[in-house]
């Protein structure tokens, strides 16, 4: 996916034998329900690994894992979690809830968890090519020092906009959380359909009452419920890059977070005006 890539190749550097390669097309947006083609597997065949986010955000490499798993590599070890809950419903009509906890794996959301996504890039490329560990470790040093850069620049940020109430998908809960914003109401990464549609008027409810300064979408996948409360909290939409669609020539991690960045403070900074 593409901020991993953008990541790894920061590692990588421009000297090296390696090249990182995405998997799915940019355009996929997050694999929820991804099935791989033909072409995808003969992708994985011809590759020397495939870099992994883990907890099951690449479901559909499973069957893979199973009779290849040497070949995929984890690189999200020492990530501080955000815990996610599904709720199950007991009862049709009721409100009863059966609760399963996951771990939300959009962590390249944050430059404080990127940093140790580029420390498990790094001991990912220094395995599959030992000669040039050295490099990869150095390249990885400069990488951590942007990305430390960019973490301050989102602190910075949290100081003018920390407990401003938003709505907003599990995809924005760890930018929600470095830049202190309270996620008043969560919003689902799919349309709702059935029984869970019928949770639908109670999210409207929470909308109107919840005093909402943004509704945070993801560019090019704003769902019917994420316009209806828009209409019905008044609050403005803030469109934001969740960093997984193509890169134009010359972006970085680090520009496309900073257009976030710059994309939450001005609407908030709008929404503040008299």
């Amino acid at each position: 996916m593409t901020p991993i890539r953008m990541l790894a190749q920061e590692v990588i550097g421009e000297t090296s034998a390696l090249a990182c390669d995405l998997l799915l097309a940019a355009d996929v947006g997050c694999p929820h329900d991804y099935s791989l083609t033909v072409r995808d597997k003969r992708k994985i065949e011809e590759a020397a690994a495939v870099l992994c986010i883990g907890e099951g955000y690449e479901a559909f490499l499973d069957p893979l894992r199973k009779t290849a798993p040497d070949k995929f590599l984890t690189i999200s070890a020492g990530c501080d979690w955000i815990e996610t809950c599904t709720h199950g419903h007991a009862h049709d009509h009721g409100h009863d809830h059966a609760h399963d906890h996951a771990r939300n794996a959009h962590v390249w959301m944050s430059p404080a968890q990127a940093i140790k996504l580029v420390e498990g890039i790094e001991k990912a490329l220094s395995h599959l090519d030992p000669p040039r560990a050295e490099q990869y470790a150095k390249n990885a040093v400069a990488a951590r020092e942007r990305l430390s850069a960019l973490r301050a620049e989102a602190e910075s940020l949290a100081k003018r906009v920390r407990g401003r109430r938003v709505a907003a998908s599990e995809a924005f809960a760890y930018l929600a959380r470095d830049l202190g914003l309270e996620v008043a109401l969560e919003l689902p990464d799919h349309e709702v359909h059935g029984s869970a549609a019928r949770d639908t008027a109670d999210v409207l409810r929470k909308a109107r009452e919840a005093k909402l300064v943004g509704v945070l979408t993801e560019r090019g996948a704003r769902s019917k419920l994420a316009d209806a409360v828009l209409r019905e909290s008044g609050a403005p939409q803030i469109d934001l890059d969740t960093l997984i669609g193509e890169s134009t020539a010359g972006a970085t991690y680090g520009s496309r977070m900073r257009s976030v960045y710059l994309a939450i403070e001005a609407a908030l900074a709008e929404k503040e005006r008299p």
